[in-house]
């Protein structure tokens, strides 16, 4: 479990707004809502609850969904790298970058 969520799920009830969820993980709070739509990611969705008009996210549902993802993605590095081998390939194909 990512050190941060343990030291948050000691300071709080056991639950947390989208907000304070995307500022845990780093990511846009609108990637937070995708993972509580309907869409969720890889076919799941991170449950959520509604109190008093506003949404949040459980922490066991947050530990849970977090443990069906599976490992954590590369980091992006690997991106960076993906992206200067295309275009080194541009560049040998003779495309101009703008």
């Amino acid at each position: 479990m990512h050190i941060q969520l343990e030291q948050a799920l000691a300071r709080t009830r056991e639950r947390f707004t989208i907000n304070q969820v995307a500022a845990m993980f780093d990511v846009h709070v609108g990637t937070v809502w995708r993972w509580v739509s309907r869409r969720g990611v890889r076919g799941r969705r991170l449950p959520s609850v509604v109190v008093g008009g506003r949404r949040y996210i459980l922490a066991t549902d947050l530990t849970a969904f977090l443990a069906e993802q599976g490992p954590e993605p590369p980091e992006s590095d690997d991106r960076r790298l993906r992206a200067a081998a295309a275009g080194n390939l541009l560049d040998a194909r003779g495309v101009v970058k703008s």
